[in-house]
């Protein structure tokens, strides 16, 4: 038998749709402008850089079942002294703040304080953008952890190498990642 059909057609019911994609990018531009405005204002620092990562990125986002679908958002300061010791930057607490002053009342539900990111909900339309904040000094990249400080993190390497990865299988590489999340999550929904 032949399964290439019906796998397919569950890509098609399962991967996030057009407008969810849309309703996603709009809400990421509108933080990102409403953070820079306040760096801008409060902070009179340069305004951070950001960087979309994770599945949204890599266009493996999927509807899911019972769950909220999400984008990685990520922020990178460009204002830290990175002649100095990572040890005499400001605290991951303390950035996590500047962020969470930055968004407050952006939505209707107040935005969270992950350990390894800021959370801003979108309730009524079962959604969320995560904002993990980052600095660089050198080459190397530093994810801001309330729990582990500033630790080494690169998103940008793991969607370029899965973006380079499916270059070279071929789009069915992106499906089967697709296939496996709504593996798990269907999986999760059953306990």
């Amino acid at each position: 038998m032949n399964f290439d059909k019906p796998f397919k057609d569950y890509h098609e019911n399962i991967k996030l749709t057009t407008s969810k994609k849309n309703s996603l990018r709009s809400n990421k531009e509108a933080l990102r402008n409403k953070i820079k405005k306040a760096f801008m204002d409060n902070k009179r620092t340069p305004t951070p850089n950001f960087f979309i990562q994770g599945s949204f990125s890599m266009y493996t986002t999927i509807n899911p079942l019972t769950k909220q679908y999400d984008s990685d958002d990520g922020l990178y300061l460009q204002h830290l002294d990175t002649s100095k010791p990572i040890s005499e930057w400001p605290i991951p607490a303390t950035v996590h703040r500047w962020v969470m002053d930055a968004i407050d009342r952006h939505t209707d539900t107040p935005p969270e304080d992950k350990p390894q990111c800021v959370r801003v909900i979108y309730a009524n339309e079962e959604k969320h953008v995560d904002i993990p904040i980052y600095a660089k000094k050198g080459e190397t990249y530093y994810l801001a952890t309330k729990n582990l400080g500033w630790i080494e993190s690169d998103p940008k390497t793991i969607k370029d190498w899965f973006n380079k990865a499916t270059a070279a299988k071929g789009e069915q590489l992106r499906r089967i990642a697709c296939y496996l999340k709504g593996w798990k999550d269907f999986r999760e929904d059953e306990n």
